[in-house]
């Protein structure tokens, strides 16, 4: 949201740069009824994403940043794993079957018993790098980096070397049931936004204040103007985890860039900051933030049988709006200097950031894994294979956790002195859109002979290195 002062006489230095934005969270497990026996190992009842939780009422709140060393101690029991010793190996490229993947889900569900730790953490993998398709073992192979994974004080599941989020198969399973949702108009998402209301009251109450009325209590004052914010999903489910990690991404990016939190690595400076030093109303107008996939044409093998993701995965966008009097937010089709400036240093730097903060890292994750969906469908990976997984695409034969939903998140204000006459919010959102990236592809010629070498497995299990 941004607020005009220019028709009131301030002072040269009184302008302000006022930022409402919102916190990441941790996911509060809530339990899905009924038969849902997978649900103890895909969810485990506490958990962080970016540092915050979903209360009872739905409201993002601030997470503990350790876990009591009850909840720790239950929740290291249950990562536990018969094959834990054997898949503590740090690699490059661990392979993991998507068949034997099934096989032992699908066992699992039989037994009547929880999914095996290293099904539900699929093996430990921390990113998809390459997509095999194996006609001769009806087979699809998911590779890339791997090690074994541990729980740290937050109650993450990380990697034990790394400290990297490791993939979960509850996220997979949505990315795969959800895989026709991404290729729609509004595809996959979510948003955080002021309502109408809350914007126009906020204009409101700016237009008869003056900046040197700005004290502690007129902040809050104008916080609970603004009244909470409006958190949205569009083509998925919105108490899954997939939902809650695009959300926290989305919190934690509003946050660096309006200096509710300092980067945690050198080189980036918030929205606010790179406005102050240029001192320019210009920098401040209503930026809409968001993030959407970041890769490289696909690499593909000449019979279409290997394929390998390139790129960071992620990258930062910008837009300029304005806030009409209803309240409403109208788009410029442009940004300013300052915001691109921003969004293209988190682009630029985006590894570095989330090897400190793991939803990015988490965000990635989703990222990959969205992308390997839409590339199963669009190039009929399961038919070429002869693969079948009903149980992974179908949501009630393997229903996945239902978690708290986020959705709203009270308003936040900070501001810098300007020598300009705006006032500045920003919203924004996470847009997965994994079809326009598997529309763009290139034939790499040795690709063929690294899925020769993958494939060459005497592995009793569904993962090998």
């Amino acid at each position: 949201m941004s607020f005009d002062y220019s028709k009131r006489a301030l002072p040269a230095i009184a302008a302000l740069l006022c930022a409402f934005v919102v916190s990441s969270f941790a996911h509060a497990y809530q339990g899905t009824g009924g038969n849902n026996n997978t649900a103890g190992l895909f969810g485990f009842g506490v958990g962080s994403v970016g540092g915050v939780t979903v209360n009872a009422n739905n409201v993002l709140e601030s997470a503990p940043a350790k876990i009591s060393n009850l909840d720790l101690q239950r929740l290291m029991a249950s990562v536990v794993s018969d094959h834990q010793a054997e898949l503590q190996t740090t690699t490059p490229m661990r392979k993991v079957s998507l068949r034997g993947l099934y096989e032992a889900a699908e066992q699992a569900a039989r037994d009547n018993k929880p999914l095996p730790a290293e099904v539900a953490f699929m093996a430990g993998l921390q990113r998809i790098e390459f997509v095999f398709v194996s006609p001769d073992h009806k087979d699809i192979i998911l590779a890339g980096p791997a090690e074994g994974w541990k729980v740290d004080d937050a109650g993450n599941v990380v990697g034990i070397t790394t400290g990297c989020p490791v993939m979960r198969l509850e996220d997979f399973l949505v990315a795969l049931r959800t895989v026709d949702n991404a290729r729609q108009d509004l595809g996959i998402s979510c948003s955080i936004n002021p309502t109408a209301e809350g914007a126009a009251a906020l204009s409101k109450a700016l237009s008869q204040m003056k900046a040197e009325d700005f004290s502690p209590d007129a902040v809050r004052h104008i916080e609970e103007t603004g009244g909470p914010q409006i958190i949205t999903f569009t083509g998925l489910p919105t108490g899954s985890r997939f939902a809650q990690v695009l959300v926290a991404a989305d919190y934690k990016m509003k946050r660096l860039s309006m200096g509710f939190e300092n980067a945690p690595i050198d080189g980036m400076p918030s929205y606010l900051e790179i406005a102050k030093r240029k001192d320019s109303a210009r920098a401040s107008t209503s930026p809409r933030f968001w993030m959407e996939c970041n890769y490289l044409p696909l690499a593909r093998s000449e019979d279409g049988l290997t394929w390998q993701l390139r790129g960071t995965g992620v990258k930062a966008m910008v837009e300029d709006g304005r806030i009409a009097a209803d309240g409403q937010r109208v788009a410029t089709g442009k940004a300013n200097a300052m915001a691109e400036k921003w969004a293209e240093t988190m682009t630029e730097k985006f590894d570095a950031l989330a090897q400190k903060e793991p939803a990015f890292r988490e965000l990635r994750n989703l990222m990959d894994m969205a992308v390997v969906a839409a590339l199963i469908s669009k190039e009929s990976l399961l038919e070429r294979s002869g693969l079948e997984i009903p149980m992974f695409v179908d949501a009630t034969q393997l229903p996945t956790p239902v978690y708290n939903t986020p959705k709203t998140v009270p308003t936040q204000c900070s501001f810098v002195r300007l020598t300009g006459s705006t006032l500045v919010t920003a919203s924004g959102g996470v847009q997965v859109d994994s079809w326009s990236v598997v529309e763009q592809t290139e034939i790499v010629n040795d690709l063929a002979t690294t899925r020769s070498a993958a494939l060459q497995s005497s592995a009793k299990q569904f993962w090998w290195n």
